[in-house]
């Protein structure tokens, strides 16, 4: 960068000479022309001759005038091109220089993120934080989530249980609903839980469906972090509508006694409510269930034969 200024500042200097002689002095050959003209307009006859050879003298200054303008004009379009060339280097080394900073800054950034996480992750899962760890080891190759979401947003739905009260009791109950439901956990190959009897269980299923329902919607993880939290977590029906699932209190109501839950919506606290909602997503997103895991070896199987 210093090099690329100091061989800007060298430019503009040549340049700016270079065009400022070139106009001084076709400036005075104008003048000298102008002069000899005005000579020739006022003189007698007699002197006529002597007056028009000092106009062709002048007019011949004027021309080396115009060669020298143009000779400068030459220079200073080569000065220009350089000036351009030096700009151009300063502008690369300017960005060269920004991207670095904005990649160093970047780091810094998700270093303080992970530590700020952390500390949500230890004050919601506590003695459970190990099912966090061992699901980040391998949730990139598994389910496209770099560590920070993984524990972003499982932490986000663990906070949410606490605050609700959900008991280990009762996801338990949810998870034996769950396993007598037909094809309601196949994605148990690919990484659930289908023995969950923890809330820290239950919010590492929903961030494996995040995961899951990203690829298969083909849109961000984030969205679907954020429309699980409020569907699932708050409540909130309009959040999963978009993705076919319908959390009104009609629909789990005749979901709950289609099998054999005997729910009474009006009566439930909001844990059971909560507790029925995941079921439900969960029975409703089999076909989901593992969804990154499996479109990533099919791309991969594609390429790999095309490229063979």
């Amino acid at each position: 960068m210093a090099a690329s200024i100091d061989e800007l500042s060298v430019t503009i200097k040549a340049n700016t000479t270079s065009a400022r002689n070139s106009v001084d002095k076709l400036s005075a050959s104008l003048l000298k022309l102008q002069d000899a003209l005005n000579s020739v307009s006022k003189s007698p006859i007699s002197s006529l001759s002597t007056r028009l050879g000092q106009l062709t003298k002048s007019a011949s200054g004027t021309g080396s005038g115009f060669k020298l303008f143009g000779d400068g004009s030459q220079r200073a379009a080569r000065s220009t091109t350089s000036l351009a060339g030096t700009l151009g280097k300063l502008y690369a080394g300017f960005w060269m220089l920004r991207r670095g900073v904005g990649a160093v800054g970047g780091m810094i950034d998700v270093a303080s993120d992970l530590t700020e996480v952390e500390n949500v992750v230890d004050n919601t899962f506590y003695g459970m934080r190990g099912v966090l760890d061992d699901f980040v080891q391998d949730s990139t190759q598994k389910f496209g989530m770099a560590e920070l979401s993984a524990k972003t947003y499982a932490s986000r739905f663990q906070a949410m249980g606490m605050a609700m009260g959900i008991t280990g009791d009762q996801v338990q109950n949810a998870t034996n609903f769950l396993s007598g439901v037909p094809t309601s956990m196949e994605g148990v190959a690919a990484g659930y839980d289908a023995t969950s009897d923890s809330l820290a269980d239950m919010s590492l299923n929903l961030t494996k469906l995040t995961a899951d329902m990203a690829s298969f919607y083909n849109t961000g993880q984030g969205e679907i972090a954020s429309a699980l939290q409020s569907g699932v977590m708050a409540g909130q029906s309009r959040a999963l509508r978009q993705y076919g699932l319908d959390l009104t209190q009609a629909t789990l109501q005749e979901y709950a006694l289609a099998h054999g839950l005997n729910a009474d919506m009006s009566a439930m606290t909001q844990a059971e409510k909560t507790l029925l909602r995941y079921q439900y997503v969960m029975a409703n997103t089999a076909n989901i269930q593992g969804d990154f895991e499996r479109t990533s070896g099919k791309t991969c199987a594609v390429w790999c034969s095309n490229a063979s």
